[in-house]
């Protein structure tokens, strides 16, 4: 059994195995609440600082340091009910 696994048996009729596995709960960084810009980048803060040590956002993989950032962005955006507007300059 791996660590961080709990085994939970109940008998009856049929013998039930459940395995949970505890060991994603522990690791939980809950994101503020919010819509300041305080608030966002404290949140983008904390997701880059996830990456940086279980190389995952939640249940994402970025690749790169950058990609993660851009995820955590859009990740502190979305919290916050705000989306991030891109100027484009039309050509003509």
């Amino acid at each position: 059994m791996l660590s961080g696994q709990k085994t939970i048996w109940r008998e009856g009729p049929v013998i039930w195995l459940f395995i949970f596995d505890f060991t994603d709960w522990r690791n939980i960084m809950p994101l503020k609440k919010g819509t300041s810009k305080a608030t966002v980048s404290s949140n983008v803060k904390t997701l880059v600082h996830e990456w940086e040590k279980d190389g995952k956002i939640g249940n994402s993989h970025p690749a790169s340091k950058q990609k993660a950032v851009k995820q955590a962005v859009a990740i502190s955006l979305k919290k916050a009910g705000k989306s991030r507007t891109q100027t484009h300059a039309h050509k003509k």
